[in-house]
């Protein structure tokens, strides 16, 4: 781990808190080397299967099995694999933050695949996120 990044002082034994700059360069280092080619990201494979039919169950609950709305924001999108998944079948747009390079290139690569597209994509980590003017969300996706 990045010496900056581990939250400890040299000269004291005990953790403390990195300001909050420090403490966001330090997610943007590692949101960076994440991997976009795995179907779960760090390898969670055990939720592969469960995790797209749950949240499928929990946009039928709130929106009613055929509801389609207009936009979601999908914070941290990953590799895209609940876009793909889950989102583009509830939602007209789909709107992106992903902060790092490889995971927000496959996620725009998946849905490309599928024959859909983002209707914008955001390169920043959430507490950075400005919505445009305007905009308005159905569901923003956490």
């Amino acid at each position: 781990m990045n010496k900056e990044c581990d939250g400890k002082d040299e000269d004291d034994e005990e953790q403390k808190e990195l300001p909050t700059v420090k403490k966001l360069t330090c997610l943007k280092d590692f949101y960076k080397n994440r991997q976009g080619n795995l179907e779960m990201l760090d390898g969670h494979t055990p939720f592969l299967d469960a995790d797209p039919l749950h949240s499928i169950t929990a946009l039928k609950a709130v929106f009613g099995k055929k509801a389609t709305k207009e936009h979601v924001l999908e914070c941290g999108a990953g590799n895209g694999r609940v876009s793909e998944s889950v989102l583009m079948e509830f939602f007209k747009k789909i709107d992106m933050i992903e902060p790092s390079d490889n995971l927000r290139e496959a996620a725009i690569k998946k849905m490309k695949e599928a024959g859909q597209s983002y209707n914008q994509v955001f390169d920043c980590l959430l507490e950075d996120f400005q919505p445009v003017k305007g905009r308005k969300y159905d569901t923003v996706w956490i």
